[in-house]
């Protein structure tokens, strides 16, 4: 063994102990159960009811916090914070002691820990890490509402921008046009002028010749 411990040296053999004390540890208070829920969703958290017949105590704790106490004498309490978040200890045989949180809610994550003492085993904990996150339902609803939005939103701007185009461009045009269209008439009056001086020149009729008298 000494041969061993040598060929290790210091560093081997802290960390062979370390190892073997990982492998052999109790699970105890270092066991945490990993529970995942939707929002909406019903959580049930069974508490072990195998020492019930000696139980002196069963306490529910969130985060460190007292929920409920119970005790065979008909003690019950339930903290104020049990109450605000709509947290309930069943008592029916089925589901004995349990924590039941009928609507989950994302406020409702955190660490949950049940912790029964008896004659028989002393204190026994169980732990759970509680996570309600949101439905994927809800977040498609949401990522679609939102594509939905911005497309709409850059059609409104779209529209809006040529509109503008549209009146600058035609109030830009607007002059031109009038010069344009006076120009016809203007000819078509300077024109008429002409026919009607014509007319005048030729329409009058050939005067006689004075006739010669002879002497």
């Amino acid at each position: 063994m000494e041969d061993f411990c040598r060929h290790l040296g210091i560093n081997g053999t802290l960390t062979l102990i370390c190892c073997i004390f990982c492998i052999f540890l109790p699970e105890g208070k270092a066991a945490w159960e990993t529970i995942s829920e939707n929002v909406g969703s019903r959580v049930t958290l069974q508490c072990s009811n195998e020492s019930i017949s000696t139980l002196n105590q069963l306490t529910w704790k969130m985060n460190g916090v007292t929920m409920f106490t119970f005790n065979p004498l008909g003690n019950f309490y339930v903290s104020p914070q049990a109450t605000n978040l709509t947290l309930k200890m069943s008592e029916s045989q089925s589901q004995l002691y349990a924590l039941i949180i009928e609507n989950a809610q994302l406020y409702h994550t955190g660490n949950y820990t049940c912790e029964v003492t008896s004659m028989k085993d002393g204190v026994l904990d169980q732990n759970w890490r509680l996570i309600i996150k949101e439905s994927t339902e809800i977040w498609d609803i949401l990522m679609i509402a939102t594509v939905s939005s911005v497309c709409l939103l850059i059609f409104l701007i779209g529209l809006v921008i040529l509109i503008r185009c549209n009146k600058r461009h035609t109030r830009n045009s607007r002059p031109s046009t009038s010069a344009e269209a006076q120009q016809p008439t203007e000819d078509i009056y300077e024109n008429c002028l002409e026919i009607e001086r014509y007319n005048r020149r030729h329409s009058q009729p050939n005067k006689p010749l004075p006739i010669q008298h002879r002497v």
